[in-house]
């Protein structure tokens, strides 16, 4: 494998506080970054894509209660998420027995399995391809949104509510590849390759 340099992400711990075990979460196009404030398990979401300065949003996932402390969020593909809790018992007769930490699984429950939702490329038909000043999707989809971005994942146009059959213009765009999400009613999410000359 051949890395980047990396990048370090710093304000984040300036604007929040200090913040432990941060992991990077991406879903349906936005890029979270989940974290441990405080002892509990926060998120933010990324305002500009690729710009490690732009966290905004922070909203609480999961607080402590009675525990002593939340960390080390870690997500999976779907959604599902592992957290470590610690706890003080205060029965304890040995003081090696004070403090326990154990690891927690919590399932997803929203009703979105990323897994099953977003279908691979290729898999929602683009006319015509390579194009140059308009494209239309396949008509089998009712369609809630059409996303466009670049390879850097930059979104170039956003249509919502598109009529059926309705000609996306791409003219103004650069030429290149391009790829098109389609969102559908049913919450389905469809990505394409589309050349543009």
């Amino acid at each position: 494998l051949i890395w980047q340099t990396p990048v370090k992400i710093t304000s984040v711990n300036n604007d929040f506080g200090h913040i432990e075990h941060p992991q990077l979460f991406t879903r349906n196009g936005d890029t979270y970054l989940y974290y441990s404030l405080n002892y509990d398990i926060y998120r933010s979401r990324q305002a500009i894509v690729g710009n490690w300065d732009s966290w905004v949003d922070q909203e609480a996932v999961i607080l402590k209660g009675n525990a002593l402390a939340l960390g080390e969020p870690s997500l999976c593909s779907n959604g599902d998420m592992t957290i470590l809790i610690a706890y003080e018992n205060t029965n304890y007769i040995d003081a090696a027995d004070r403090f326990d930490c154990d690891p927690w699984y919590l399932k997803n429950l929203d009703g979105t399995n990323l897994t099953e939702n977003i279908i691979q490329e290729q898999s929602i038909a683009l006319f015509p391809n390579p194009a140059n000043t308009y494209f239309v999707t396949d008509k089998k989809f009712k369609i809630q949104s059409i996303t466009i971005r670049d390879l850097q994942g930059n979104i170039l146009n956003t249509i919502i509510n598109p009529i059926e059959n309705m000609q996306v213009n791409i003219e103004n765009l650069s030429a290149g590849l391009l790829i098109v999400e389609v969102k559908t009613t049913s919450n389905q999410i469809y990505y394409s390759k589309l050349i543009h000359f």
